[in-house]
């Protein structure tokens, strides 16, 4: 029907140039049919081929990306924390 299963996407990352930031989003009724790891695993492959190293973050409380990510071979190096303001917060008051 022409519409896109999967995409992902990459660009060097801003801390540190050696790794590419990857991004991955699948169409809801095509998830668990390894459209994910397809295209994840290509940008991984590519790259490799620039001599630079793939990055994938996730929710680590996805199961789906968490197993994607295991299964192309990543291992969790690190967690990330953020901090969202409470509603009433002179930073979110500033953009209403």
């Amino acid at each position: 029907d022409g519409r896109i299963e999967a995409l992902a996407a990459g660009r060097r990352w801003e801390e540190d140039e050696q790794f590419d930031d990857i991004a991955v989003l699948v169409r809801d009724d095509r998830r668990g049919q390894g459209w994910g790891t397809a295209v994840v695993g290509a940008l991984c492959r590519s790259s490799f081929e620039l001599d630079r190293l793939p990055l994938y973050r996730c929710n680590w409380s996805r199961t789906a990306s968490k197993a994607l990510a295991l299964r192309l071979g990543f291992q969790r190096v690190g967690t990330l924390v953020a901090i969202t303001p409470p509603d009433h917060n002179p930073m979110r008051d500033a953009h209403s």
